[in-house]
C-alpha cells in the first residue's frame, strides 16, 4: 500500500559526489518521501526527480527525516527540501555596525583607519627622538601599550587596537 504512493524516481547525489540511482519516491511541495530504510540521507545531499516527460527537477536536503517502521509501514524519509536553485537564502547579508566615539582633539576612527595608525607612529617617533633616557622612553612606550592591551579598549576598537599593538 504504500509503496503504491511512490510513483516518481528519483536518484541522490551524496556530498561525496556518489549517486544512487533509480529510487521510488513520492515528491511534494517541500517534501520528499522516500521508502528505502538501507540508504542514509543526510543535510545538503541533493535530490534529482526524474520527470516522465524528461524533466528533471533538484532539490537540497534541509532535513533527512529518517522513520523507523512500523505497524506495516517499512522505514523511510520524510525528506524536507528546498528547490535546489531558490535564490532565497543566497543572498549575501551585510550586518553595519555603527559606534560612536567621542574624541577629543583631531582622529577619525574607522575601519583601515591609517589616520590614527600614523599618528600612533609619529608618536612612537617623538618618543624616540626625545632627550629623556632609554628608561623613560621604554616605560612611556610600555604605559601606551598596556593602554592599548587593556581588556576594555580591545573590545570597544578590536580592529584599529590590533592594528596599533602591531605599531608599538
Amino acid at each position: 500500500m504504500f509503496e503504491d504512493l511512490m510513483n516518481d524516481k528519483v536518484e541522490i547525489i551524496k556530498k561525496d559526489g556518489k549517486v544512487i540511482k533509480n529510487l521510488k519516491a513520492n515528491c511534494q511541495n517541500s517534501k520528499i518521501f522516500i521508502p528505502n530504510g538501507n540508504i542514509v540521507i543526510e543535510k545538503g545531499d541533493v535530490i534529482n526527480r526524474l520527470c516522465s516527460n524528461g524533466a528533471e527537477e533538484s532539490y537540497t536536503v534541509i532535513k533527512p527525516n529518517f522513520q523507523e517502521g512500523i505497524a506495516g509501514i517499512p522505514s523511510h524519509y520524510q525528506c524536507e527540501v528546498k528547490d535546489k536553485d531558490d535564490e532565497s537564502d543566497k543572498k549575501e547579508i551585510k550586518q553595519v555596525n555603527n559606534t560612536t566615539y567621542n574624541i577629543s582633539g583631531p582622529a577619525q576612527i574607522g575601519d583601515n583607519n591609517q589616520q590614527v595608525i600614523n599618528e600612533l607612529k609619529g608618536l612612537m617617533n617623538k618618543i624616540d627622538n626625545s632627550s629623556y633616557t632609554t628608561t623613560e622612553k621604554e616605560k612611556a612606550k610600555s604605559l601606551l601599550k598596556e593602554v592599548f592591551e587593556n581588556k576594555i579598549i580591545l573590545n570597544v576598537m578590536p580592529d584599529i587596537v590590533k592594528k596599533m599593538i602591531g605599531v608599538l
